[in-house]
């Protein structure tokens, strides 16, 4: 109900009204229970998740007296939804939901590393990501510079590569998988109507990135994106946030040693 609603931080109040409603367990069906006792489960199940959903619909996205959400609201909420789910919520985020977001993410990357996966965190983090660069398109220090484009020339780059190495049958057109991963092809790929990417733009990414991967950069995965793309635009990033900006949010106490 909380997904339906897009309400991901109000899992556990939503959970509390179900809870006070009688929410229990249907009997396994394999201890001889007669069909009527099924059948009341799933009648009360019913009309739990009607005062549920009732609920909901007069909830706000936070608890009043909140500005942003709390640790174990984002907690809770990422230890819920599936990839799948998260990808339709943060195409409704707004920016403040957003930044909350990446904010623990970034803050509480390894402890969540372990709770959800490694290849599930990056899922959300790069769902995360792009939807910050909707919502920084009319930022001054962020206007000019598609840092999308390090993504996608690692990415281009990465799956020409390997089926090069894995002798992958060619690939439609005249081109080989070698040529598919070289500057020219990706800069022809990347760019878009109206603008233009040179090959020598590609291949300093492409150089950057070999250089310094994302485990090694000082900084969350769209700095290291924007300082792929452009280290001028990132230095101006940096400036930026020294003039005055949130302060990065503190680890979650829930995942310290002493908890």
């Amino acid at each position: 109900m909380a997904f339906e609603l897009g309400l991901p931080w109000r899992v556990g109040d939503l959970w509390r009204v179900g809870e006070a409603h009688g929410t229990t367990k249907a009997p396994p069906g394999n201890l001889g229970l007669p069909t009527g006792g099924a059948d009341e489960q799933a009648r009360r199940t019913i009309r739990v998740r009607g005062h549920v959903e009732k609920a909901g619909k007069g909830m706000g996205r936070l608890p009043p007296g909140l500005s942003e959400p709390a640790d174990e609201q984002i907690r809770v909420a990422l230890l819920t939804f599936t990839v799948g789910q998260w990808r339709d919520l943060i195409d409704r985020f707004d920016q403040d939901d957003t930044d909350a977001l990446l904010s623990y993410l970034h803050a509480n990357e390894g402890p969540l590393k372990h709770r959800l996966g490694y290849s599930n965190f990056f899922a959300i983090y790069e769902y995360a990501i792009r939807r910050h660069l909707i919502h920084s398109g009319g930022r001054p220090e962020m206007r000019f510079v598609f840092i999308t484009d390090a993504y996608e020339a690692a990415r281009l780059h990465k799956i020409a590569r390997q089926h090069n190495i894995g002798t992958a049958p060619k690939p439609p057109g005249r081109r080989s998988w070698d040529e598919r991963s070289r500057p020219y092809y990706i800069s022809e790929e990347i760019g878009g109507p109206g603008r233009k990417v040179s090959r020598h733009t590609v291949a300093q990414i492409l150089k950057r990135l070999k250089q310094t991967s994302p485990q090694d950069f000082d900084g969350s995965i769209q700095d290291y994106l924007t300082w792929a793309t452009d280290p001028k635009a990132y230095e101006r990033v940096l400036a930026a946030r020294k003039a005055g900006t949130k302060p990065p949010r503190r680890p979650d106490p829930y995942f310290s040693d002493e908890n």
